[in-house]
């Protein structure tokens, strides 16, 4: 079953409108470039953006406080503030109606201890509030049916029909790169980061009912529930051909998985026999 409802992915794929949380006058802070990208790439719904100081930030006035933005406006959230601000933030998000947010903050279950026990409570409090977490300690999400472009990376990728999907954000920009390069279009791509929440599967299952959509990619770094995993995408296979991108095949490999998005790697060895036995898969 997904982590999240319909009307939270279209939140996420499909906002009405999109508040940069964290917003930054420094371009080289997540919180600008983020902003930047939303406004450079022709969305054409509502964009706000906050920060604790205010100002004009590229045109847009930033306010002190979600309190300050009007309701029923903004679906999706790309939160740039630190962990520790965050459980705050998503009850503000909560408070406005946003039912998505896209959390690109460092700090949860990749740093030790701590952030793991941060992370949970980020989720606790986002379940409570209705809000679907995407992340954290992700890059960012495209959807260019919605001309959508809210991410801390550069590419933009042309309109096409691929979805992707990873726990890598630098995988996700290595293949919208390679998109611009060769003209090879791209419907919707995210990076899901530490899969707090919403993770690889969850997004195969939308990109299968996506009209926009007719093949997938997809990197993994490592499962936690492998007969679920299976499952699930042997299923989204009967209706969409998926390509699968495996990490940490190796000892290091397994090390840069754990330190990178908190992803425990599965054996190599066990991960292609589970993709011989699933119908439809190379």
């Amino acid at each position: 079953m997904s982590a999240a409802t319909a009307e939270q992915l279209r939140c996420l794929f499909d906002p009405r409108g999109v508040v940069v949380v964290g917003a930054s006058t420094h371009p080289g802070k997540f919180g600008f470039v983020a902003l930047h990208n939303l406004l450079a790439n022709g969305f054409s719904g509502a964009v706000a953006a906050t920060n604790r100081d205010g100002g004009e930030i590229l045109g847009v006035q930033a306010r002190t406080s979600l309190a300050e933005l009007p309701g029923d406006t903004f679906d999706l959230a790309f939160v740039c503030t630190p962990a520790s601000a965050n459980v705050g933030v998503v009850r503000g998000l909560a408070a406005l109606g946003v039912r998505a947010a896209f959390i690109a903050s460092a700090g949860y279950g990749e740093a030790g201890p701590d952030g793991v026990a941060a992370q949970a409570e980020l989720v606790a409090a986002a379940e409570e509030a209705g809000v679907l977490i995407v992340g954290p300690n992700g890059q960012g999400v495209v959807s260019t049916p919605a001309s959508l472009c809210a991410q801390i990376v550069a590419p933009y990728p042309p309109a096409g029909r691929i979805g992707i999907v990873s726990q890598s954000g630098n995988l996700v920009s290595s293949f919208m790169n390679y998109a611009c390069a060769s003209g090879v279009g791209v419907s919707r791509a995210v990076s899901v980061g530490n899969a707090a929440v919403l993770g690889v599967p969850d997004v195969l299952e939308y990109l299968a009912d996506d009209p926009h959509t007719d093949v997938a990619l997809a990197y993994v770094e490592g499962i936690g529930d492998g007969r679920a995993f299976f499952d699930r995408l042997r299923a989204v296979c009967t209706r969409m051909p998926v390509v699968v991108v495996k990490g940490g095949a190796t000892d290091g490999g397994r090390r840069a998985a754990a330190s990178h998005t908190g992803s425990l790697a599965t054996d190599d060895r066990v991960f292609d026999g589970m993709c011989r036995q699933a119908r439809g898969w190379r």
